[in-house]
């Protein structure tokens, strides 16, 4: 059983360390992030995605389970285990495994009938033959790994191929939207241009008309205040001439009182002296006469 358990568990440790050692390489750590590196914002895997690095890991874990149970199987029929006998000081390859048995028992010796010659042959004689049966053992166990060698070399390229095939899609993809995102920011900042064009032109219109706005109600406001000025003008200059007029009249008949008061006094003068004259011209035969 140990002859055809041996090519097998080989053929499966060989199968998974390349399974190990692809599923390793096809793994990015925690802080690669390749992905994101192109802007599809996934992080930990190639894929975008972070349940295919979970398949991987848990892929990679029962990849070594089995690789660990395949070496210990290996080291357990390699031992011996099941088929051992006891060791010998020949230091024969066959000495750990025990002779084929006989098919035919030998007759005891003390029969008086002769033997009949053993048909089976003797240690020494099954020995080459066993080693033959090993060698070819070996033999087919060294072609079984190399196709399980080459199967797992196929799997692994076609495996490569594909994350190639992949990540060059994925690169593709990322390209694709890296020119979209570029085009879309070029369409956005000319329409944010064009508004900011249109929103400045607008705001100047609007300025320029408030301005002229601004200078109308200027104009008309210093037309308005030179005619309410002339009106002004010509409204004191006629209180002014009223008030000259008023004060000239008004000049003129205290003068004409004064003179009437003057003309009364000078009246009242010269009748106050004709009587004081009256009065002292008769007395004056008597102080002569008194003399």
């Amino acid at each position: 059983m140990s002859t055809y358990l041996f090519p097998v568990l080989i053929a499966v440790q060989v199968i998974s360390a390349l399974t190990i050692i692809g599923l390793v390489l096809l793994q990015q750590g925690k802080g690669a992030d390749m992905g994101s590196s192109f802007g599809s914002g996934s992080a930990g895997s190639i894929f975008g995605a972070a349940g295919s690095a979970n398949f991987f890991s848990r892929m990679t874990k029962w990849a070594a389970v089995v690789f660990f149970a395949s070496t210990l199987g290996l080291a357990y029929v390699g031992s011996g285990g099941l088929q051992k006998a006891a060791p010998t000081d020949s230091g024969s390859v066959m000495e750990g495994f025990a002779p084929a048995p006989s098919a035919v028992p030998t007759a005891p010796e003390t029969s008086a009938v002769p033997t009949a010659p053993s048909t089976t042959p003797t240690t020494s004689e099954a020995t080459p033959t066993t080693e033959k049966s090993l060698s070819d053992s070996a033999k087919e166990t060294v072609e079984a790994t190399k196709q399980a060698v080459d199967s797992a070399k196929e799997t692994v390229a076609k495996a490569a191929d594909e994350v190639a095939t992949k990540t060059q899609a994925a690169v593709d993809a990322a390209k694709e939207k890296v020119e979209t995102a570029k085009q879309a920011t070029s369409e956005a900042v000319d329409s944010a241009k064009e508004k900011a064009s249109a929103v400045a032109d607008a705001t100047k219109e609007k300025t320029q008309a408030v301005v002229d706005a601004a200078k109308e109600k200027v104009e008309t406001a210093k037309q308005a205040t030179s005619e309410a000025v002339d009106s002004a003008k010509e409204k004191a200059s006629a209180v002014a001439d009223a008030a000259k007029e008023k004060t000239e009249a008004v000049v003129d008949a205290v003068k004409e009182k004064v003179e009437a008061v003057k003309s009364t006094e000078s009246a009242s003068a010269s009748s106050a002296e004709g009587s004081a004259k009256e009065t002292t011209t008769p007395s004056t035969p008597a102080t002569e006469s008194t003399k």
